[in-house]
C-alpha cells in the first residue's frame, strides 16, 4: 500500500524539486457539460495552441480540474470541433504519491510515450472520440500495481462540440485511492500502438510537442501537473440529470453527485405521474432505481424529484432540475436463425453473438457484451419450430432505441470460433422480427475443374499462376505460388503452343460452391484491377473426378461473366455494412467487404484515408444495388506509389450515411 505524503512533506519535496503549486483548485459539483465552469476556478495548466503536430484535433489546450467530497472532475479543452473530426484518442494519467520509481514508466496503452521521475503513474483514465453519441462506454479505467489493468471505465463523461470543444470527466476518488493530492498530465494520440504523444496540457507547459509528420519518436512527459484535494462546504444543489426504463417495472434516476442514501432511497419523496412508486434501490452512490408499477411502451413518464432529497452535503435537490423523463419499457423478439438445410454437410451447431449487453432484457452495447455467445437450438425448444430440420433457432428480448443505433451480430461455430457476421440491423421499437443467416452451399464430392485463359495478346512472363479464394486456391501473388498454367498440353490444356494457357484444380467435397479468382502474369496480380475478380460455381451434380468441369477460356485482362455478390449465405438486413478487413495487420495488401441491403441502388464509395485526413485512394465509386461486395486493396495510392506503413482508413459511404473502419499497413 502506498502512503499518501503529507502536505509538510510536499511543501519540502515541491521546495526540492522547483515544483510550484499551481493553487487553482475548486471544491464543488460542476455540469457534466463539457464546458469547465465556475466551480473549476483557472486552469491547472495551459499549452499554448497552434502545435497539434499538424492536427487541430490534437492541439490541446487548457486542463481544470476540481472535486467535490466523492468526485474528482477533469476537464480539457481541444483546438477543434472533434465532434466533427470524428477521430482522436485521449490519455489522462495520475501520480497519487510523487515517489521516484513509485508507478509505471509507460502509459497504459502502447504508445511510444515514457514517464519521467520522480512522477509515474497509478491510474490511467482514457478515452476515444468516434461514432457518436460520446459516452462512457467509449473510455477506459486502469491502475497499475507491476502491470496496467483494466477496470471498467470513467464514471460519467460529457464532451462540448465546437471550436474549441471540451471533453470532462469524472471519477469516483475511491478508485484512485482517495489521495489527498495528485499529479497528473494529459496527452493526445493517434491510433497505433507506435503513435507518440502529439500534444500534452502540463503545468508547466510545453513539456512536450510531437512533431508533424513523426508520430514514432518517443514522447518524454514529466506529469507535473500538481493539484490538491479541496474539502469545504458543499453549497450546490444536487440534480437530476437523466432517467431510463430497464424493465417493465423499473426505471433508473441519475444524479450529478454522490446523493444522500436515506432521502434518495424513500420512495414518498418521488412523483411520476401515471405510475405508483413502491421502492427505490440505491445501485451507485449518485444512481437509484425506482420501482413501478406496470409501464407502458412509448409513453414519456416524467420523474418528479422532491426536496427532500439532498447530497451528502444535505442540499436539497435544485428546483430547477429536478425533472427527468424517460419512455415506458418495451422490448422487441428477435428470431435468430441459420438455415443449414442448403446441402447435406450439416453442421454439429451455431452459436451467435452481438452488440447488446448481457442483461435479461438486453439493450445495445457496442462492447458486444463482453463476447458473450448464446446458444442456437434445433430440438424443438426456445423458439425452434421443429427438431432436427437444420434450421437453428434462438430468441432474445432487445431493448428498443428509436433506430438511434446500428446493431450487429455474426455466427460462430459451438467453440466459438468465428464463422460469418457483423450484419447490421436495428430495433426501432417494439415489432418482432427475424434475422436469418442461410449457410453457403458446400459440395459433396471431388470436383476436378479446369481454367484457361488467353494470353495472345500478353507476352507471358513465366510463370503464369492463378489465385483465388477457395482452397487449394490462395491469394499468394509471388512466382513460388505452385498453382501455375501452362501451354504444353498438360494438366488440362488442350493444345500446345495455342497461347491458350490451362491448370486443373481440384476442390474437395465439403468446398463453398462459390469461387473467386483471376491471373498473375509472371507471378503479380496484373490480370484484372485491383478487388475485380473472376467468379464461377462449382457444378458438383453434374461434374465429378474423371469429368472434370471445363471453364469457358477467360481472356486476359478482361473481365467477363461477372455478376453481382449476393450468395445465399449473405444476410442483407436493411442498411449496409463495412466488414472488418481481412488480413489487418497487412502487407502487401488486405481484403475489404461490405455489404448493401437498401431496396434500391445508392450512390456507393470506398476510398482510403491517412492519420492526416487526406484521402490517398478510391477503391470504389458509382451506383450499387442490394449485395455482397468484396474489394483488394495493395496498399497503395491512387498514383500507385507504395504507401509507407502505419494506420490508415477505410471509408464506406452509402447515401449520405458512412462508416469507417482502421487498417494497419505493416511494410
Amino acid at each position: 500500500m502506498k502512503t499518501i505524503l503529507s502536505s509538510l512533506t510536499l511543501a519540502i519535496l515541491l521546495a526540492l524539486l522547483g515544483t510550484s503549486l499551481a493553487g487553482a483548485e475548486g471544491f464543488g459539483t460542476p455540469t457534466m457539460d463539457g464546458i469547465p465552469d465556475g466551480v473549476y476556478g483557472t486552469p491547472e495548466a495551459s499549452d499554448p495552441s497552434g502545435d497539434g503536430a499538424g492536427n487541430a484535433n490534437m492541439d490541446l489546450l487548457e486542463l481544470y480540474v476540481c472535486n467535490d467530497a466523492s468526485y474528482w472532475y477533469f476537464c480539457f479543452t481541444i483546438n477543434d470541433d472533434i465532434n466533427a473530426t470524428n477521430w482522436g484518442k485521449y490519455l489522462l494519467h495520475i501520480d497519487i504519491d510523487g515517489i521516484a520509481g513509485s508507478g509505471s514508466t509507460t502509459p497504459s496503452w502502447a504508445r511510444s510515450v515514457t514517464f519521467s521521475d520522480p512522477h509515474l503513474p497509478e491510474y490511467s483514465l482514457n478515452s476515444w472520440v468516434d461514432n457518436p453519441p460520446y459516452d462512457p462506454s467509449h473510455t477506459q479505467f486502469f491502475g497499475f500495481n507491476g502491470s496496467w489493468s483494466q477496470s471498467g471505465g470513467i464514471d460519467a463523461v460529457a464532451l462540448n462540440a465546437g471550436t474549441p470543444s471540451g471533453l470532462e470527466w469524472k471519477i469516483e476518488k475511491s478508485r484512485i485511492g482517495d489521495p489527498d493530492s495528485l499529479w497528473c498530465e494529459v496527452f493526445s494520440t493517434g491510433g497505433g500502438d507506435s503513435d507518440n504523444a502529439r500534444d500534452t496540457a502540463n503545468d508547466p507547459a510545453d513539456d512536450w510537442n510531437g512533431t508533424e509528420g513523426q508520430w514514432s519518436e518517443m514522447a518524454t512527459l514529466a506529469m507535473s501537473t500538481l493539484v490538491h484535494s479541496i474539502s469545504g462546504s458543499d453549497v450546490t444543489a444536487p440534480q437530476a440529470v437523466s432517467a431510463v426504463a430497464t424493465d417493465y417495472t423499473k426505471a433508473k434516476v441519475t444524479f450529478n453527485e454522490a446523493m444522500d442514501e436515506a432521502s434518495a432511497t424513500n420512495a414518498s419523496n418521488y412523483t411520476i405521474p401515471g405510475l405508483s412508486i413502491s421502492a427505490v434501490t440505491k445501485l451507485s452512490a449518485d444512481t437509484y432505481e425506482l420501482t413501478t408499477d406496470a409501464q407502458t411502451y412509448g409513453v414519456d413518464y416524467t420523474v418528479t424529484v422532491g426536496a427532500a432529497v439532498q447530497d451528502l452535503a444535505g442540499n436539497p435537490i435544485d428546483p430547477a432540475h429536478d425533472e427527468v423523463t424517460f419512455t415506458g419499457f418495451g422490448v422487441a423478439q428477435v428470431t435468430f436463425l441459420v438455415d443449414d438445410t442448403g446441402d447435406i454437410n450439416y453442421a454439429a451447431g451455431y452459436r451467435f453473438k452481438g452488440s447488446w449487453n448481457t442483461n435479461s432484457y438486453h439493450a445495445y452495447d457496442p462492447g458486444w457484451g463482453l463476447g458473450q455467445l448464446y446458444d442456437l437450438y434445433d430440438d424443438g425448444t426456445n423458439g425452434d419450430m421443429t427438431a432436427g430440420d437444420h434450421i437453428w433457432t434462438a430468441v432474445l428480448d432487445l431493448v428498443p432505441d428509436g433506430g438511434t443505433n446500428s446493431w450487429q451480430w455474426g455466427v460462430t461455430q459451438p467453440s466459438g470460433e468465428w464463422i460469418d457476421g457483423n450484419w447490421e440491423f436495428q430495433v426501432t421499437d417494439t415489432t418482432d422480427f427475424e434475422l436469418t443467416y442461410i449457410t453457403p452451399a458446400l459440395t459433396e464430392q471431388d470436383v476436378p475443374v479446369i481454367f484457361s485463359v488467353d494470353m495472345s495478346g500478353e507476352t507471358v512472363v513465366s510463370p503464369l499462376i492463378i489465385c483465388g479464394n477457395t482452397s487449394p486456391l490462395t491469394w499468394t501473388w509471388s512466382p513460388d505460388n505452385p498453382d501455375t498454367l501452362n501451354d504444353e498440353g498438360l494438366n488440362g490444356d488442350g493444345a500446345a503452343g495455342d497461347d491458350v494457357w490451362s491448370i486443373t484444380i481440384t476442390f474437395p467435397a465439403g468446398t463453398q460452391k462459390r469461387v473467386e479468382y483471376k491471373y498473375g502474369n509472371g507471378g503479380a496480380d496484373n490480370d484484372l484491377a485491383y478487388g475485380t475478380n473472376r467468379i464461377f460455381y462449382i457444378d458438383d451434380v453434374t461434374y465429378s473426378v474423371g469429368n472434370p468441369q471445363v471453364l469457358p477460356t477467360d481472356t486476359f485482362g478482361i473481365q467477363t461473366g461477372v455478376e453481382e455478390w449476393e450468395p445465399a449465405g449473405s444476410v442483407l438486413p436493411k442498411g449496409f455494412s463495412l466488414l472488418p478487413n481481412y488480413p489487418n495487420p497487412f502487407n502487401p495488401e488486405t481484403v475489404i467487404t461490405y455489404r448493401i441491403g437498401l431496396d434500391r441502388p445508392a450512390p456507393v464509395s470506398l476510398r482510403i484515408y491517412n492519420l492526416l485526413g487526406q484521402q490517398v485512394r478510391t477503391l470504389s465509386d458509382g451506383v450499387q444495388a442490394a449485395g455482397q461486395y468484396r474489394i483488394i486493396w495493395d496498399g497503395r495510392d491512387d498514383a500507385g506509389r507504395a504507401l509507407s506503413s502505419g494506420i490508415y482508413f477505410a471509408r464506406l459511404q452509402v447515401g449520405t450515411s458512412g462508416q469507417t473502419r482502421k487498417l494497419m499497413l505493416v511494410r
